[in-house]
């Protein structure tokens, strides 16, 4: 007796009859999932990589911030830097160490996080994993369907 699921995928043409069709499609699938998101992965490793480089290593200093919210430094060159405070920002005023990029020395801040890189890496090793996972999964694919 057929059952109704398997008539219409007979009267649609379903070629995947056995389970090595699945496999073999599914490995084909994985593969080209790994063949697409591995270029990807490492432009924007390369990516990451020219960002880092042009905004230089953080370099830190300690700083001061007057009555009116003015944070001021001395940068590498010795001159005194200053900016004001956003709203949000609440600095300790004992010991405050603020950071800036070796590139951008008139921008301070007072976390070393960049979230421009952060995102990049985070993307980076997600795109990265899931290459990796795609090419071990197309060539396991065969082996596990034979056991």
């Amino acid at each position: 007796m057929i059952t109704p699921i398997r008539e219409k995928c007979r009267r649609a043409g379903d070629t995947l009859r056995t389970v090595d069709d699945v496999a073999q499609t599914v490995s084909a699938i994985a593969e080209l999932i790994g063949w697409l998101t591995a270029p990807l992965a490492l432009l924007l490793a390369a990516t990451w990589a020219i960002v880092h480089g042009i905004r230089g290593p953080w370099r830190e200093v300690e700083a001061a911030v007057t009555d009116e919210r003015e944070l001021r430094w001395i940068g590498p060159d010795d001159e005194l830097r200053s900016q004001w405070l956003d709203d949000h920002d609440h600095p300790d005023d004992d010991g405050l160490v603020v950071y800036y990029r070796a590139g951008a020395p008139h921008r301070a801040y007072l976390t070393r996080v960049d979230h421009t890189e952060r995102l990049l890496a985070v993307l980076t090793l997600t795109l990265g994993g899931v290459a990796v996972a795609g090419f071990v999964l197309s060539f396991l694919m065969p082996f596990l369907v034979q056991s």
